[in-house]
């Protein structure tokens, strides 16, 4: 096949305005360098042990065997089931087709001997390597060596990949990133995007595929491979590409293909996850849904504007004039970035990010979205750095001179702020997943009281504990296991309840309880409380909600927030039943036991 060799960039012997001697960019300072900004930035992650959705998959793989099958069940989160349950009846399972992913975690958890710290050093390794391939990516299309210690360091000191790295249950993102970048780098060796094709084109070709395949084993948004790829090929080849890559095009798209159809035979019926997980096309305010999350990860990529998870609605109706101004930055930074830096290449960026965007734009908002998009922004701030710091050079001369000291000084203060933003969300995030630790403390501190199958009663649950029975088992060693909770009341803040709040025992099987304004259940969490109860929001005084455990019925709301500020519930079984446990939040404890118990009337006897 013909190759035709593209040269896009800039002439060798024209100044470039960068420090002459590359030590940065050389591969082993440059590791060395991205492990230590890791271990800076992000070693506080081996303090968390397991959060959320860490104890569902270690519970999981630690029952799974090794075979395809259980592979693929071990990353579903049966959350709703039979373990954790909330209002009504509705089955929350979420199925998802991670079988390499759940392969490799179950080997490093084997390997570490099951303990979680040994599971965030891997994630710490698994970013190094993305950053280090991310650097050597930007540095291809670029075709400037100097921009991959850049790239690397934007990536890796990135603020938004925070809660990415300390998650265990992400590194299903750190993986198929590393195997959707390699895949890249190794087919743009094979079709010559990077300047020449090299004797190894047909090993470039076998190891490009390999990756996707392992990059559509890891996680679903690998699917966009096959887009990212054809508009590098219609970037390098322009009209010439559908001659040239066409049969490389139907090789990667038959992976795709048997990937899919795998994909629907494991999961059949449950391939698409539901609401609140995920909002499809056809469903009411999906456009309005979308556009506000494209706005606000735009923000989150170029201003470093916190992605909260589940809160783009509501944030974005309340700072809607900042993510407007991030979209406006991202922008410029893209004109910015072609003028300057005139290698057909860079619009690989844009398109990265887009394609990245699509298949997360139906769920529901979370940080680790920005991991994958983290690649394409990436390359564009590297594109616009090197772009400016060779216009003030040519219009600057002097600047021959003191260019070194002048690029160490400006690459330690950007590189310095990002360190410090990364430490303190890492502090935010610490402190966030403290709430379900103090919960499971104050359940096992009453580990006397609490057997193996018992049920557990949270009423003003934060919204950031979402799996305790999984999270309560894990932190007993093992002891309690069968477990069933059962979330009453959301917190009305995600940490912990902050309004005063009421329990009143109407009889042996009814309990009322009220809250001041705003209540329970207002904003985004109503809606999602909703979602998962199988029920509509905001929730209507005299509703009722029916459920196998014990029926809801609104009784009062709060016409201002929608919240809930009276509710009533009444169990099928007497609420003094052995093996059940009521535990209450408030702003001053997480969940404190409370106890229930009723004596007979005394006989009334006539005069």
């Amino acid at each position: 096949m013909e190759q035709t060799q593209i040269t896009t960039a800039p002439p060798a012997a024209q100044p470039t305005g960068l420090p002459h001697t590359p030590f940065l960019a050389r591969p082993l300072v440059r590791l060395g360098m991205i492990a230590l900004l890791v271990a800076i930035c992000h070693g506080a992650s081996l303090t968390t042990d397991l959060w959320l959705d860490d104890y569902l998959h270690y519970q999981q793989l630690q029952a799974a065997d090794w075979t395809f099958s259980d592979l693929v069940d071990a990353a579903t989160l049966d959350a709703g089931v039979d373990r954790v349950r909330f209002w009504g009846t509705v089955e929350n399972e979420l199925h998802f087709f991670r079988p390499a992913a759940f392969g490799l975690m179950k080997a490093e958890y084997a390997l570490v001997g099951w303990r979680p710290a040994g599971m965030h050093v891997f994630n710490l390794l698994w970013h190094v390597a993305v950053a280090y391939l991310v650097g050597s990516l930007v540095a291809s299309l670029l075709r400037e060596p100097r921009a991959a210690p850049i790239a690397s360091i934007l990536f890796a000191a990135m603020p938004n990949h925070v809660a990415t790295v300390y998650w265990i249950a992400c590194q299903t993102e750190l993986m198929v990133t590393l195997f959707i970048v390699l895949t890249v780098l190794a087919y743009g060796r094979w079709a010559g995007w990077f300047g020449s094709i090299g004797s190894g084109r047909s090993r470039h070709l076998v190891l490009a595929i390999a990756a996707m395949a392992a990059a559509f084993g890891c996680r679903e948004n690998a699917i966009i491979l096959p887009g990212i790829i054809v508009v590098g090929d219609l970037l390098t080849a322009g009209r010439r590409a559908p001659r040239r890559c066409l049969w490389a095009w139907l090789l990667l798209a038959g992976v795709a293909g048997c990937y899919l159809l795998i994909r629907q035979l494991a999961l059949a019926d449950a391939a698409l996850p539901h609401r609140p997980y995920l909002l499809y096309p056809w469903d009411p305010g999906f456009a309005a849904f979308a556009g506000r999350k494209v706005l606000y990860y735009l923000a989150g990529l170029f201003l470093y504007v916190p992605i909260v998870p589940g809160s783009a609605a509501t944030y974005f109706a309340t700072q809607t004039n900042l993510l407007w101004i991030g979209t406006g930055w991202s922008v410029i930074v893209l004109v910015a970035a072609l003028l300057l830096w005139r290698v057909r290449l860079v619009l690989l960026a844009p398109a990265w990010i887009l394609l990245a965007f699509l298949p997360i734009l139906p769920v529901t908002p979370s940080p680790h979205h920005l991991y994958l998009p983290g690649v394409g922004a990436a390359l564009l701030l590297t594109a616009l750095l090197l772009g400016l710091w060779r216009a003030a050079h040519r219009a600057l001369p002097v600047l021959d001179r003191a260019e070194p000291h002048l690029w160490r000084v400006a690459a330690g203060i950007g590189t310095t702020a990002s360190v410090c933003a990364c430490l303190i969300w890492g502090w935010i995030f610490i402190l966030g997943i403290s709430s379900e630790k103090q919960l499971v403390h104050d359940v096992l501190s009453q580990a006397h009281s609490v057997q193996p199958g018992d049920e557990l009663f949270f009423i003003n649950q934060p919204l950031i504990a979402g799996w305790p029975a999984p999270a309560i088992e894990v932190g007993s060693g093992g002891r309690l296991h069968g477990l069933k909770s059962y979330t009453l009341t959301l917190a009305d803040t995600p940490l912990i309840m902050s309004h005063p709040s009421q329990v009143v025992p109407l009889d042996r099987y009814q309990l009322r309880l009220a809250s001041d304004p705003p209540g329970w259940f207002s904003g985004t969490a109503g809606q999602v409380f909703a979602d998962l109860s199988g029920t509509t929001w905001p929730f209507q005084p005299g509703q009722i909600i029916p459920g196998p455990v014990f029926d809801v019925t609104i009784e009062q709301t709060d016409p201002d927030s929608d919240g809930v500020t009276s509710l009533r519930l009444t169990f099928h079984e007497p609420i003094d039943k052995p093996k059940r446990h009521f535990y209450f939040g408030s702003p001053h404890r997480i969940a404190y036991p409370l106890g229930f118990t009723w004596q007979p009337a005394p006989a009334v006897t006539g005069p």
